[in-house]
């Protein structure tokens, strides 16, 4: 058990430049410098109160090569970081063990470069696509089996993937969306983090998206957009993994004078049943039950809901 109060300041300062090195080429250099200030004050556990902060520099380049035939070209490159938990950081002694504590740092560094195109070369249409690598120093991973039942600090990981997102808007009164993202996401080193395999839990290796907007027809407007999320591991090894899911939700959109208007969002179109959350955890039934090895947890999506709303403009 514990119990922490916790404040955190965190400070940045991000500086850009943009230079025409040249007819078709030009450079933006970028710097970034974070600032993370944390303290901790622990009621059950006293040792635990502290005090700790870090500063990270992020350098970012990118060159970009165009445009011609409205299409150009961008190859770039960068330092980021994600922050991990106060407790993790501070804490000198586990609360779920007992044992010492292995502190972690506040800022964990990630590398990071893509290649890619943006073109308007069809009419209408405004397209990107890009290949990109990111290198985490660490993950960080959330824990339902930890006693404070929070995120750990996991070994460094190694990300590359796809993204093509499509804009169209030929028509006065349509708008189509299209974004597609495909990821595969390991572990750098096989049998990270004491366990099994290579696999990041709760890394989603595909998502799309697909919208379709019509409006300004007299009063009426009206959106369709579908969601899709593939398959996922919940374990390193990918024994235990959640399902994909595909959610549609509509609405329809009507004016009713200058300054008012009403809709009706229809959540769930399909009523499909599908996870917003899941993850594994070794739970029990109630207290005095023996625990439940290797389960999943889920939190399931919410069912068909109509939601109608009168928006009033004053």
């Amino acid at each position: 058990m514990t119990n922490n109060h916790v404040g955190e300041t965190g400070l940045g300062l991000h500086l850009k430049t943009t230079t025409q090195l040249a007819e078709g080429l030009r450079m933006v250099v970028g710097l970034r410098e974070d600032h993370v200030d944390m303290r901790m004050t622990a009621a059950v556990q006293p040792l635990n109160s502290g005090h700790a902060q870090d500063s990270m520099a992020s350098p970012k380049l990118a060159l970009i090569f165009g445009p011609w035939a409205r299409t150009e070209f961008f190859v770039a490159a960068g330092r980021g970081f994600h922050s991990n938990d106060a407790r993790g950081v501070i804490d000198k002694i586990d609360p779920t063990t007992g044992d010492a504590a292995s502190p972690v740092p506040a800022l964990v560094a990630a590398r990071g470069s893509e290649v890619g195109l943006r073109t308007e070369a069809i009419p209408g249409l405004q397209s990107s696509l890009s290949l990109w690598r990111l290198d985490s120093d660490s993950e960080i991973i959330y824990s339902a089996d930890s006693a404070i039942g929070s995120t750990e600090p996991n070994g460094a990981s190694k990300r590359y993937g796809v993204e093509w997102n499509n804009h169209y808007h030929g028509l006065d009164w349509l708008w189509i969306d299209a974004d597609l993202a495909w990821t595969h996401a390991r572990y750098a080193q096989q049998d990270a983090n004491g366990s099994p395999g290579d696999l990041i839990p709760n890394a989603i290796p595909k998502v799309a998206r697909v919208g379709v907007s019509v409006r300004d027809l007299g009063p009426w407007a009206g959106m369709l957009e579908l969601r899709y999320f593939s398959a996922y591991p919940l374990t390193q090894d990918g024994t235990l993994t959640a399902p994909s899911a595909l959610v549609a939700n509509l609405r329809l959109e009507r004016s009713i004078t200058a300054s008012a208007d009403l809709s009706l969002d229809v959540l769930n179109l399909f009523n499909r049943k599908y996870y917003d959350i899941a993850y594994e955890q070794d739970f029990q039934a109630y207290a005095s039950s023996a625990a439940v090895p290797s389960g999943v947890t889920v939190h399931p999506g919410e069912p068909r809901q109509l939601r109608l709303t009168l928006r009033w403009k004053f």
